[in-house]
């Protein structure tokens, strides 16, 4: 019985801290993201945590944000090719915070 409320207890807290820290939170923190990324990569044990899985996540999105903007090409529109076209509409059918780097396009199309 004891081994049965332990194993609640320590998953409630898994569960509160996750909730805790999500991916939004992280993004507003970058250096607690940082800190928490670097324990992550430090302990493998840690690093499956969902905590370090938000702390990746919120990190390649800002790292999406500061790529997505700048095209390689000069004047090149993404919505005018078909294949990126494609890739926009799949990307806007998702919910906002899904949409990763092509949800910036969702209203030119």
């Amino acid at each position: 019985m004891r081994r049965l409320a332990l194993a609640m207890l320590l998953l409630t807290a898994t569960v509160a801290m996750a909730a805790e820290h999500d991916i939004p939170w992280f993004q507003a923190h970058p250096a607690d993201r940082g800190a928490w990324l670097r324990k992550c990569r430090d302990d493998m044990r840690l690093g499956q945590d969902p905590v370090c899985g938000n702390a990746q996540k919120a990190e390649d999105r800002e790292r999406a944000k500061k790529i997505a903007p700048s095209s390689p090409i000069p004047g090149f529109d993404p919505t005018e090719s078909p294949l990126m076209r494609g890739a926009i509409q799949d990307a806007c059918k998702k919910p906002e915070s899904q949409r990763g780097m092509f949800g910036q396009y969702c209203g030119r199309i």
